[in-house]
């Protein structure tokens, strides 16, 4: 027959008391060992949570926040524009004229270059072909 007294209790060790300390510190471990085994899996899922906050954050934003920098460029780039738009058109033909003077300079100064050059090089190249076909 079995009966309950205290001395047929076995004694049982007290458990080891753990601190706070001690549970952040082997929770720390364990995540370093998990990371240091799977760096690629972890680096993404962090990349991966650092996105969802961004958007969750930018989506509890009500208004977007002023850029002075900008519209003041915005406004600026259109008042240039505004200024610039009565003198486009003329521009324009101002530069199609002068190309086309430019185009026309260039090839009178080949034509005279060929009228000056072609009594001297013509010796020269019909020498040098008499060379070569006679070889």
């Amino acid at each position: 027959m079995n009966t309950f007294n205290e001395e047929n209790q076995p004694t049982y060790a007290e458990p080891p008391t753990r601190t706070h300390q001690d549970t952040v510190g082997s929770w720390l471990e364990e995540a370093d060992v998990l990371i240091r085994a799977n760096p690629i899996p972890a680096i993404l899922s962090a990349v991966a949570v650092g996105v969802v906050a961004g958007l969750l954050l930018g989506s509890l934003e009500k208004e977007r926040r002023r850029e002075p920098v900008r519209e003041f460029i915005d406004d600026l780039a259109e008042n240039v524009r505004d200024r610039i738009k009565p003198w486009q058109k003329k521009a324009r033909r101002a530069y199609a004229n002068s190309s086309d003077r430019v185009s026309e300079a260039v090839q009178d100064a080949v034509e005279r270059a060929r009228k000056d050059v072609d009594p001297v090089v013509a010796p020269v190249a019909a020498w040098w072909k008499r060379f070569w076909s006679c070889s």
